[in-house]
């Protein structure tokens, strides 16, 4: 049987389909409502419209099709028009719902997590620098302990044995308002607590920011390379680099370790530094929608980290050691979440100076983004100028090319040339970081 993999988050394999809809849906997207697994609320209440109509249509009573024609206005309205219905939270991991098969969740009414939303009670206060708190209860037996994190829900789960219970909350970089709601099988409120815990350590405040140039002040400067699916180039690259003695840095996806070792393998020995650039190369927001830097559906801590340590391990396999701790994302495509998902792994975001990308990645010569090698050589050299814009610049260009003609690593050796004989010095990434 072909694995299939949850339409909303395309990296995790499916474990059902909707019941109405039938699209494939993981654990964290399932929904359990009315003996049924739904991707949310709105397909489940369309479900519900289809089973009053189906009968009443069949029987065609007049005066029972006029009040299950306002029933499904009604119920439509309420379906297209609930908030959040059927939908994630961009940057969220949906409600964690582990129900066994069969078993109905017996979920607070909205008025009651309404009060407690509303509740006096001051928020305790805790700072932590791991990313999880630990929630210790004592609950009973059929309980339902419901947890949210910033006015999102996090957590929704059924009490199986009662004593004592342990329960990992994860945590956002910075402040987490946490409120808690235990009802009992009768739906009152037995318990509420509200936290502020604050999560910082030191590695992450380390990491976090991001870098896009070395100090202006000394004429360094560092030509950097992504390796995404193509090395069609990167041979090239690598010799004249060699020839012209440059060490430098180069970003690689999983894929490409993979696919290419003996280049790997080549980069190391020569003393080039090696960053992460993810594992397959993914769109991390929505900026190729709607121009704005939302995490892209399916995009959360989990999905990052193992981006990035899973291609730090094959690294690893075939090198012996680790990657730098540098990162770049791929279409540099990232915001601050991302980036602190990223320090807690261990990486820092490196991306390249404004009106420093070589553009090489165009292919289509008709396009306003396509630069020929010449262009681009004199441009980097333009900014040589009294603005000192070329001091600790970092500068992108790629490892693989599908341009027949027109190739970009034709002007490397000149340029280094050029830059050289200006006093330039061309450096690793690493080099560049040193104060």
């Amino acid at each position: 049987m072909a694995i299939k993999f949850c339409y909303r988050h395309p990296a995790v394999i499916a474990k059902t389909r909707c019941y109405h809809c039938k699209k494939d849906i993981c654990l964290e997207c399932r929904r359990h409502l009315n003996r049924h697994y739904f991707c949310g609320r709105k397909c489940y209440l369309l479900f519900r419209l289809q089973q009053i109509w189906a009968p009443v249509k069949k029987r065609k009573f007049p005066i029972l099709l006029g009040w299950n024609a306002v029933l499904t206005l009604g119920l439509l309205a309420l379906a297209l028009y609930l908030p959040g219905a059927g939908s994630v939270s961009p940057g969220e991991s949906p409600a964690l719902l582990p129900v066994d098969a069969g078993e109905s969740l017996p979920v607070p009414r909205p008025d009651q997590i309404d009060s407690l939303a509303r509740s006096g009670q001051p928020f305790r206060s805790e700072i932590l620098a791991q990313k999880t708190y630990d929630l210790n209860l004592s609950l009973e037996r059929g309980a339902v302990l419901t947890v949210w994190r910033n006015d999102w829900p996090i957590l929704s789960q059924i009490v199986s044995a009662g004593g004592a219970q342990r329960f990992p909350l994860p945590l956002q970089y910075g402040r987490n308002l946490l409120r808690i709601g235990v009802w009992n099988e009768r739906q009152q409120l037995v318990y509420e607590d509200h936290l502020e815990i604050t999560y910082k350590n030191s590695l992450v405040e380390a990491l976090r920011y991001p870098v896009v140039r070395g100090n202006r002040q000394r004429r360094q400067l560092s030509l950097t390379f992504d390796g995404g699916s193509s090395a069609e180039g990167a041979k090239e690259i690598l010799t004249i680099l060699q020839e012209k003695q440059v060490v430098t840095t180069m970003f690689l996806t999983g894929q490409f370790i993979e696919k290419y070792p003996e280049l790997v393998l080549e980069m190391v020995n020569a003393g080039h530094e090696i960053g992460n650039h993810t594992y397959d190369h993914p769109h991390l927001t929505t900026f190729e929608q709607n121009r704005r830097h939302d995490n892209a559906p399916g995009v959360t801590r989990e999905y990052l980290q193992r981006q990035l340590l899973r291609t730090d391990s094959l690294f690893n396999a075939l090198v012996g050691n680790p990657m730098k701790p540098y990162w770049r994302a791929a279409f540099g495509e990232y915001n601050q979440e991302i980036l602190d998902w990223a320090a807690e792994a261990g990486f820092r975001h490196i991306g390249w100076s404004n009106g420093f990308d070589t553009h090489d990645w165009v292919n289509d010569e008709n396009s306003a983004l396509y630069k020929t090698p010449e262009v681009v050589r004199d441009a980097i050299l333009d900014k040589d100028d009294a603005s000192q814009s070329l001091n600790g610049a970092i500068v992108l260009m790629h490892l693989g090319t599908e341009r027949q003609n027109g190739r970009m690593y034709t002007m490397l050796a000149e340029l280094i040339g050029e830059l050289r004989s200006r006093g330039f010095e061309l450096s690793p990434v690493g080099d560049l970081l040193v104060p």
